[in-house]
C-alpha cells in the first residue's frame, strides 16, 4: 500500500497498541510541505516499521501525536529522494525517533539532491547512503540543533556539509575524493576506530591542508574542536588518490596509507609513488640507485610525473647519518651547487621523469650517505 500526500496534508499513524509492521510506502510528492504524526489511539509509546519514503517535498516534518508517552519510533526501509524538481528536499524531525535504511536517488537517476537532516531531535540514524544507479549525486547537509547518524557503508560522492548540531558517522567509508565541511557552530563526530581517507576538508569556510585530523584529545597530527570521537580523517593529495585508483590499491584507509606497504616489497606506498613503482608488484627495481661514475657518483631514480607537481622532493646528503645537507629536485636541471652536486631531469613522455644527481670526487673524505626526503602535508 502506498499513501500519497496532497498539498498541507498531515498524515497521522496511530494504531491501538502503537505498533504497526507493514511494507506502506509514503510517497511525499514534490513542492510541498507535508506533515507525519506518530500517534497512538491509547496512551503509550508507538514503534511504528514502513516501507519506503519517496521525498521530494521542499520539507518533511515529523512530529509525536498528543497520546504518545515514551518513545515515539517511525522506522522506513529505504528513502528515495527521486521525487520532484527540488534539489534540497528537508527531513524536519521536530520531537519523534527515526530509523531510516539506505538512502538514495533510486528511480529518476538524472537529476542530484541535496538531503537536509534537519530538527532538535538527538536519536535520527539514516544510511547507509549512495548516490544511486544513475548520473545524479547526492550531497548530505546536517542543519538544525539536533543529533543524525549516517549508518552503515555510505558511498555518495557528493559534500558533507555539517551546519550545525552534530553529525555521527559510525563507519570510515566515505569515498576517497569526498568533500567534508563542518561549520563553527557544528561538530562532526567520528565514532569508528582508525581513519577515514577523504578527499579535502573544510573547517569554519577555510579548506586545510593535507594530514590526519582528529579532535582535541586524539593522537592525529592536526585537531580541531569541531571534529569529535575517536576517529580522524585523512586528507591524501588528489594526484595520489589518481595513482593509487590507476593501480589498483584496495580502497580502505589501511592499505592507502601513505606509510603502507601492501605489497610487501620493503617500499611504502609513499616512495613507490614518487619513484614511479607499482604498490601491488613485489619488486625493488624502483629504488635508487648509487654508482660510480668518471670524476664522482651519480645517484639516479625515478620519479613519477603527478608526484613532481604535487610535493616536494629532495636528494640529502650526509657523511655522519647526523648532519644532512638537502638538494631540491625541481622539475627542471640544476646546478652544480655550491657544492658541485648538480642534478640532471630527463623527462620522459608516457613514464616516470629520469633524475640523475652528479656528485664529484672532492665534495666529500669518507663515507657518504643519501636519502630521498618528500615533504608530504
Amino acid at each position: 500500500m502506498t499513501f500519497k500526500s496532497s498539498p498541507g496534508l498531515v498524515l497521522e499513524l496511530a494504531t491501538a497498541d502503537g505498533t504497526m509492521a507493514n511494507p506502506y510506502s509514503l510517497d511525499m510528492g514534490s513542492n510541498r510541505f507535508n506533515t507525519v504524526l506518530v500517534n497512538r489511539s491509547t496512551s503509550g509509546p508507538a514503534d511504528y516499521s514502513l516501507g519506503t519514503l519517496k521525498l521530494g517535498a521542499s520539507t518533511m516534518t515529523f512530529h509525536r501525536g498528543s497520546n504518545i508517552s515514551g518513545s515515539a519510533v517511525l522506522r522506513f526501509s529505504t528513502l528515495d529522494l527521486s521525487a520532484g524538481n527540488n534539489d534540497r528536499p528537508v527531513i524536519l524531525n521536530g520531537n519523534a525517533t527515526l530509523r531510516i535504511g539506505n538512502a538514495a536517488i533510486l528511480s529518476n537517476t538524472s537529476i542530484s539532491k541535496r538531503l537536509q537532516l534537519d530538527g532538535t531531535a538527538t536519536d535520527n540514524t539514516l544510511g547507509p547512503l549512495a548516490n544511486g544507479p544513475g548520473a545524479g549525486i547526492l550531497s548530505v547537509i546536517k542543519a538544525g540543533s539536533g543529533t543524525w547518524t549516517l549508518t552503515g557503508a555510505n558511498t555518495h560522492t557528493g559534500t558533507t556539509t555539517v551546519q550545525a548540531g552534530s553529525l555521527v558517522l559510525e563507519t570510515p567509508t566515505l569515498p576517497d575524493a569526498a568533500a567534508v565541511s563542518i561549520q563553527s557552530s557544528a561538530a562532526l563526530h567520528l565514532a569508528f576506530a582508525g581513519t577515514d581517507i577523504i578527499g579535502s576538508l573544510i573547517l569554519n569556510g577555510t579548506t586545510q591542508s593535507a594530514g590526519t585530523w582528529g579532535s582535541l584529545t586524539s593522537s592525529a597530527a592536526k585537531r580541531s574542536a569541531l571534529i569529535t570521537g575517536p576517529g580522524t580523517l585523512t586528507i591524501l593529495p588528489a594526484s595520489y588518490i589518481a595513482w593509487a585508483n590507476a593501480n589498483g590499491l584496495p580502497a580502505s584507509a589501511t592499505a592507502r596509507a601513505l606509510a603502507s606497504d601492501p605489497d610487501q616489497d620493503g617500499i611504502a606506498n609513499c616512495l613507490e609513488w614518487a619513484l614511479g613503482g607499482h604498490p601491488m608488484q613485489n619488486s625493488t627495481q624502483s629504488l635508487p640507485k648509487l654508482t660510480p661514475a668518471a670524476g664522482g657518483r651519480v645517484f639516479s631514480f625515478t620519479r613519477d610525473p603527478a608526484f613532481r607537481a604535487s610535493v616536494p622532493l629532495s636528494a640529502d646528503w650526509s657523511t655522519d647519518l647526523l648532519v644532512w645537507q638537502r638538494i631540491p629536485i625541481g622539475a627542471t636541471s640544476s646546478g652544480p651547487n655550491s657544492d658541485g652536486i648538480s642534478v640532471t631531469i630527463t623527462p620522459v613522455v608516457g613514464s616516470p621523469d629520469q633524475v640523475v644527481l652528479t656528485i664529484p670526487n672532492g665534495t666529500t673524505t669518507g663515507n657518504l650517505y643519501l636519502r630521498l626526503a618528500a615533504e608530504i602535508p
